[in-house]
């Protein structure tokens, strides 16, 4: 099973990578029923490859609860579509999926992850999720793809609709590091202000990054 990384963190934080070489078939087969019960294969014929992805964020989920009973879990969604598996306990769970790639996490916290292939584009849009501040002079595409998918994570953990990734969540001004890094975050709407220890990895020409409330 092509279990591509799995990493452990102190306070209990883990996350997972799948790498998606099997056929949508075989991955139905592997992943216990409760895991994919909302995604409805036999729906999805039209878009295999979409499904695909989905399922391999599933495989990696349950790679990260390889306990007894697990075969009993769901996976049910949020009114805003995010992901909750029960019964977690008290671990909160975050996807990502990004073509052969799929990303899952747990941590006690609230959290979210991203994965997103390192393009070019990220250039044209970068003004419509990034200050100057943020971004610096002249960004590197994956300095813009950390900004990106923190707040992606920021905004996954946060689980609510309505957020302007420029106007409602802000980054530590950071230097990138080609071997991953760190940096902070935070989320403001309303009266809601939330902090976020941001970390990113570069896997496969693909940009995870996953994001941990601190307070």
């Amino acid at each position: 099973m092509p279990l591509l990384l799995k990493k452990k963190y102190p306070r209990e934080v883990e996350w997972s990578i799948w790498l998606k070489l099997e056929s949508n078939k075989t991955l139905v087969d592997l992943i216990p029923s409760g895991f994919i019960s909302d995604l409805k294969p036999d729906e999805w014929t039209g878009i295999s490859g979409k499904l695909g992805e989905r399922l391999a964020a599933r495989a990696a989920l349950v790679h990260l609860f390889e306990i007894p009973g697990i075969e009993n879990w769901q996976v049910v969604k949020e009114p805003t579509g995010q992901p909750k598996l029960i019964p977690s306990g008290k671990f909160h769970i975050s996807i990502s999926h990004s073509y052969e790639l799929a990303a899952a996490m747990k941590a006690p916290m609230a959290c979210g992850i991203d994965i997103q292939a390192i393009q070019d584009k990220i250039f044209r849009i970068q003004s419509k999720f990034a200050n100057e501040i943020e971004t610096g002079p002249q960004p590197s595409k994956e300095h813009l793809h950390v900004l990106w998918g923190a707040k992606e994570a920021m905004y996954k953990a946060f689980g609510k609709r309505g957020l302007d990734f420029k106007v409602n969540m802000n980054l530590n001004p950071f230097e990138y590091q080609p071997n991953g890094g760190t940096t902070h975050g935070v989320l403001s709407k309303g009266e809601v202000t939330l902090f976020f220890e941001i970390h990113y990895l570069t896997v496969n020409n693909q940009m995870l990054v996953w994001a941990l409330q601190t307070k």
